[in-house]
């Protein structure tokens, strides 16, 4: 029989900050600090990475012209799941879709190491599903976790 949880429909919460890392880090804390006080929700340490993640993208991406910007976030849970919707008015970083869930090579001369390139494996390697649009000029990024789960 399966763990009865509660009715967490009404556990939700949206916020906005300006496209600065500065800003999305303060986010990001006040996120994980708002999840930490729902007591169904288990996975706050692993939506602090993918937020601080994505929120870094947009910010390095969706806003690389250097135009001030802004980020909604959008969170709630409803039965067994945590989702994050994330909106931007950025350009369209994405627009060939997501990347995908391969890590940069590593076994290469310490020189050649890759700078970047783990943020996408690591969201798609945390999260239980990932998905994109870019509609009217809006960038949304919708990262649901599993409530409950038990770890590998």
């Amino acid at each position: 029989m399966k763990d009865m949880m509660p009715d967490l429909e009404h556990q939700k919460f949206s916020t906005a900050c300006s496209a600065t890392m500065e800003d999305a880090s303060q986010t990001v804390q006040a996120v994980v600090s708002e999840l930490r006080s729902w007591p169904s929700v288990d996975v706050a340490d692993e939506v602090e990475i993918v937020l601080a993640e994505a929120l870094t993208n947009v910010v390095e991406h969706a806003y690389r012209d250097g135009t001030a910007g802004w980020i909604r976030l959008r969170c709630r849970a409803c039965e067994d799941r945590l989702v994050l919707s994330i909106l931007d008015g950025g350009g369209g970083a994405l627009v060939k879709g997501l990347p995908g869930a391969d890590m940069p090579e590593l076994e290469v001369d310490t020189s050649n190491l890759p700078e970047g390139g783990f943020g996408w494996p690591l969201i798609q390697s945390l999260a239980s599903s990932v998905g994109y649009r870019r509609r009217l000029g809006v960038n949304r990024l919708e990262i649901a976790f599993q409530l409950g789960a038990v770890p590998a």
